[in-house]
């Protein structure tokens, strides 16, 4: 991570060159000639940029054990106990006050003891603010479970009333006469059935009237087309009753009657559970109050904060 260059009068021991601070190893380090030194060594009264340091850093533990030192020399220092505040929320400035109300589930005891039991009375007021409003944000995140909860217990519902329309009809099915030609051949015994046998012999009178009529034909035109005529008069019917019958017949009975029952809404009826409904909309409502007065709560605390910068001036530190 990037350091940060130190005061002028931060300086190298060696050297005399600027200081720069290495916030991950937590050492200073000279931009000249490079020899490291403790940062704790330089803490003073003027000191508490390090520890701002080590806060935009987002190094919280290295910025809390920063101001404690210095407070250990100045338990007043405003700027020390701001930042040991804003380290123990884990933020780093005041104005993102908002993201640690979410994660908190109490106010941290370092507030209420080290910081506010150590802040000058003027400042009292600015710390008080804060923990009112860490406060808020704690019971508004409960408040947000505590509707979650009534939501799971919600038994809130739709009644139907539904129409029920019945009618038939018929439709074709033909899997469920595959076997329709094959039965008409065939009796359950495998034998050749009386329509497979008449159809059978039918064909055979066929193929021989056909050999008959070209046999016996004769040698002109005219006879040859009577013979056609006459064969394709016997083979047609012959065809007919052997083949295409059975596959009518099958066709036929793939026709099934079907029942059919159709279901639609009709009308619906909501059933409310007022009870845990109510108590939802009641939370729902404290939760607006309680970000009315969050809101309020941090303008007050950014106006006493900017107070709070003017009366410490510093160019080192920026919270």
């Amino acid at each position: 991570m990037e350091g940060t260059t130190f005061i002028r009068e931060h300086v190298c021991n060696s050297c005399g060159a600027p200081l720069r601070l290495d916030t991950e190893k937590q050492i200073l380090v000279c931009t000249y000639c490079g020899v490291t030194h403790d940062y704790a060594y330089y803490l003073n009264e003027d000191s508490v940029f390090v520890g701002y340091s080590f806060l935009r850093a987002r190094n919280f533990s290295a910025a809390s054990r920063t101001f404690s030192f210095i407070l250990q020399k100045d338990p007043h220092n405003i700027r020390a106990l701001r930042g040991l505040m804003l380290a123990s929320l884990k933020i780093t400035s005041i104005r993102n006050i908002h993201v640690a109300s979410k994660w908190l589930m109490a106010v941290p005891d370092v507030i209420r003891k080290d910081v506010i039991g150590r802040s000058p009375d003027e400042y009292k007021e600015y710390f008080n603010t804060i923990v009112k409003y860490l406060e808020l944000g704690i019971k508004k995140k409960e408040t947000k479970d505590e509707i979650a909860t009534l939501r799971k217990k919600d038994k809130s519902h739709n009644e139907y009333e539904y129409e029920i329309t019945e009618y038939d009809s018929k439709e074709y099915a033909p899997d469920s006469i595959s076997n329709v030609m094959f039965d008409m051949y065939f009796t359950q015994r495998g034998e050749l059935s009386g329509y497979g046998a008449s159809a059978l012999i039918l064909i055979f009178i066929a193929i021989a009237a056909v050999i008959f009529f070209f046999v016996d034909m004769g040698t002109h035109d005219a006879d040859m087309q009577r013979a056609i005529t006459m064969s394709l008069a016997v083979v047609i019917p012959a065809l007919f009753y052997a083949l295409a019958l059975p596959r009518l017949v099958r066709f036929a009975n793939g026709f099934h009657k079907k029942h059919h029952v159709r279901k639609a809404i009709k009308s619906v009826k909501h059933i409310s559970d007022d009870e845990v409904l109510e108590q939802i909309a009641k939370k729902e409502n404290e939760i607006t109050l309680i970000d009315e007065k969050l809101n309020a709560l941090k303008k007050k605390i950014i106006i006493l904060d900017v107070r709070i910068e003017k009366k410490n001036p510093s160019q080192n530190v920026s919270a």
